[in-house]
């Protein structure tokens, strides 16, 4: 079996740093290959930032939904190279369509984000070794989740699921 093994804590003289120790020789014992993604030490960027959203341009998200997301636009904020970098963007743009541009944001995906996805994509289970701050994650640790569990890599809604949402979006409350 291969194990990922997500440890997130900042020092190496920690419990948790011990519970890694042990864990690991306990499935090198058992004849299991194991792969440490050590955030603290990885330098992990934690921080869903303007790339992260290309994963919600989905080829799996119903046209209606994904033109309200204003892919034209995104794809101009994530150029590169300032105003010849949009300019070739927007030569690029012309005639394209909706489902076209979708492709096309699937390459600018944050590498760091999917290199995480293609380890846990490659394990056969994952464990996590961390501190409980107040009752929740290390905020690393909250945000590798919420970056490498990403729409379209962990889950995805079906067309059922997008036409159940309110016509106006979400609503909290009543």
């Amino acid at each position: 079996m291969r194990v990922l093994i997500v440890y997130a804590h900042q020092s190496p003289t920690s419990f948790c740093h011990a519970v890694l120790e042990q864990f690991t020789r306990g499935l090198g014992e058992a004849g299991h290959d194991y792969e440490v993604v050590d955030l603290y030490a990885s330098k992990f960027n934690p921080v869903m930032g303007l790339r992260d959203m290309t994963f919600f341009a989905h080829e799996s998200v119903p046209l209606e939904i994904v033109e309200s997301m204003q892919p034209r636009q995104g794809l101009l904020a994530l150029a590169p190279g300032g105003p010849v970098g949009r300019f070739v963007v927007r030569r690029w743009l012309r005639g394209k369509t909706t489902r076209d541009i979708v492709r096309l944001m699937a390459r600018f995906r944050p590498k760091d984000a999917l290199d995480q996805q293609a380890k846990l994509a490659r394990a056969d289970a994952l464990a996590v070794i961390a501190p409980v701050y107040w009752m929740g994650f290390p905020a690393i640790l909250k945000g590798w989740v919420d970056r490498v569990f990403s729409h379209g890599f962990a889950y995805a809604l079906s067309p059922d699921g997008w036409n159940a949402m309110p016509p106006d979006g979400f609503r909290c409350c009543g």
